[in-house]
């Protein structure tokens, strides 16, 4: 199971604070606030968003860390 990142506001550019509700509303997800039901409904949604945004991140990094080099496996091959 993936861990998400730690948040603050000045990571969703634009937002208020992050109370569930301005959260949702930011990305997108209504819903009706103090009701229980919806609650756990929009904290799911939130936690799916920002989880699909933390793995777009993880994968921006290893594709950047990677060898640009078409021409990179050359050096692995050894003349016999």
């Amino acid at each position: 199971m993936m861990k998400l990142f730690k948040r603050r506001s000045s990571d969703l550019h634009g937002i208020a604070n992050l109370k569930l509700q301005t959260v949702a509303s930011f990305l997108g997800f209504k819903g009706q606030s103090h009701n229980s039901l919806e609650d756990a409904r929009m904290t799911a949604r939130v936690y799916e968003a920002f989880l699909d945004s933390d793995e777009s991140k993880i994968l921006l990094n290893v594709k950047s860390s990677l060898n640009s080099n078409p021409f990179w496996w050359f050096r692995f091959i050894t003349v016999v």
